[in-house]
């Protein structure tokens, strides 16, 4: 319908027209279940300059947020420089002070450096988990690291809560409020007041910590 746009339509017991671009860059469109394709056309056509404005948004993005270099690591919301070294073998060795990472496992090939990423979000969401609740006030079921293409987090009904496991590149006190976000939705499963008001209690800077996602958070998939 648009030239050039990865378009994804979807239909929905829903009353009104949603439209969306994910990081990505993938339009996606949700409709009522009868709603007639043709007049669809037209309406992207009318909201064709936001969508472009979405697209170059995420462009800027990929090409700009935290200006990695080509031996560079996004970890924990810095820049650690790798250093390879075959005398580690399969070992890995994170230089806080001096923000650098050593391992014998090239870590700057894209799917080995993902398969660390995720085993240091299990390790450090676990870790983190365990400081925030020491006191046991939140009462869960399993916790899970996924790679959900949209979400930060969510909580299940059956008290299960998943975390993306890009977050490991996101700062600590980002983490520690996705944290406590999805904690609080095991006793409020909805953003009213209510919600917002038991999450400032655990975390009294979340309004922060949400606006660095929304600003920052798409920047983290790539």
């Amino acid at each position: 319908m648009l030239p050039g746009i990865n378009l994804n339509i979807v239909r929905r017991k829903v009353k009104n027209i949603r439209i969306k671009v994910t990081h990505d860059k993938e339009v996606h469109v949700v409709i009522p279940l009868r709603y007639p394709l043709h007049r669809l056309k037209p309406l992207l056509e009318n909201r064709s300059e936001w969508i472009n404005k979405k697209i170059e948004y995420f462009d800027r993005l990929k090409s700009e947020l935290f200006r990695l270099d080509e031996k560079e690591i996004l970890y924990i919301g810095e820049r650690y420089l790798f250093v390879l070294k075959p005398e580690m073998k399969n070992t890995f060795l994170v230089d806080e002070e001096a923000k650098k990472i050593y391992s014998g496992v090239n870590l700057l090939e894209k799917d080995m450096q993902e398969h660390w990423l995720k085993q240091e979000a299990k390790r450090v969401i676990s870790e983190r988990i365990n400081v925030i609740n020491k006191d046991g006030r939140f009462s869960y079921n399993r916790i899970f690291v996924r790679s959900q293409k949209t979400k930060w987090g969510n909580c299940s009904s059956n008290k299960n809560i998943s975390f993306n496991w890009r977050l490991i590149k996101a700062p600590m006190e980002i983490i520690d409020y996705l944290i406590v976000h999805e904690f609080t939705h095991l006793d409020e499963m909805n953003h009213s007041p209510e919600f917002w008001r038991k999450v400032s209690l655990v975390y009294p800077e979340y309004r922060n910590a949400d606006k660095w996602l929304k600003k920052f958070g798409a920047g983290l998939f790539y």
